[in-house]
């Protein structure tokens, strides 16, 4: 008769239990078989007192003491349930640093600590409802990280970690607002002459300030529809000089100002 543990499918979190029972009518510990889970283990036989210090596996561990003698065999069975105990898995999100946060880039690092799990395989990703698999997870620090990329407006990240005991969660938000491009072109001002204005002279000398331009070579210039290269341009002041010979009657001079958000044409 086992005495210790007391009843059948007893649960222990020790990894070593001693097995107590009581046998009678048998001779010597020669009439008597101990298993744990079908291998035969050493005991200690004390007259009628049996005991055994066993090393219990995980999950259930199959005891059984078998006793013959001249008259029959007595068997008794009993199970033992060895239960590791798990702690719970925590995660949390630590980068971004708050629940909520927005940026004006498209693309996003996610980091996270998650403890108490095994593996990646423990762990949930998920943005925007879809999920994610190229994170990666160092087991040994507890480090989640992954590069996302953002939707206009609100995301939404939440990771998961699951094991036996439980399952824990967090979740952050990133509103992507995209950036306001502000759209500068340039910007052509004649200083004199005055518009259509008039002269007695052969010569004249054509003063314009142009903005938003870099180098010469973004100046177009036309003097009664005939390119110009002999002009003056100062990148610091923005400063066109160039002084004309002129035809009887009217002559036009005109400067087109090209850069990356559009140009500006004036005569």
């Amino acid at each position: 008769r086992i005495t210790n543990p007391g009843y059948n499918n007893y649960r222990t979190e020790e990894s070593n239990f001693i097995i107590k029972a009581i046998i009678e009518n048998v001779q010597s510990a020669q009439e008597v078989v101990f298993t744990v889970n079908n291998v035969d283990r050493s005991f200690d036989l004390n007259n009628i007192n049996f005991s055994a210090n066993i090393t219990l596996r995980e999950g259930e561990n199959e005891i059984e003491i078998r006793a013959k003698n001249s008259a029959g065999i007595d068997v008794e069975e009993i199970i033992i349930i060895r239960e590791i105990k798990v702690a719970l898995p925590t995660v949390e999100i630590t980068e971004p640093n708050a629940i909520r946060s927005e940026t004006r880039f498209n693309t996003a690092r996610i980091a996270a600590k998650a403890y108490n799990i095994e593996n990646k395989n423990d762990i949930n990703f998920i943005v925007n409802g879809r999920p994610v698999y190229n994170f990666d997870y160092d087991v040994n620090r507890g480090i989640i990280t992954s590069n996302i990329n953002l939707e206009k407006g609100a995301n939404t990240v939440v990771i998961t970690a699951r094991n036996r005991a439980g399952e824990a969660r967090d979740e952050a938000t990133i509103v992507y607002q995209e950036p306001v491009i502000t759209r500068v072109p340039p910007v052509v001002t004649f200083v004199e002459p005055d518009r259509n204005a008039t002269t007695t002279q052969p010569t004249v000398t054509v003063e314009a300030r142009i903005q938003q331009v870099t180098s010469r070579n973004d100046l177009t210039v036309y003097y009664n529809n005939t390119r110009q290269n002999n002009f003056s341009y100062d990148t610091r002041t923005g400063k066109l000089t160039q002084t004309l010979f002129l035809e009887r009657g009217d002559n036009e001079y005109t400067i087109i100002a090209v850069n990356q958000d559009g140009e500006d044409r004036k005569s």
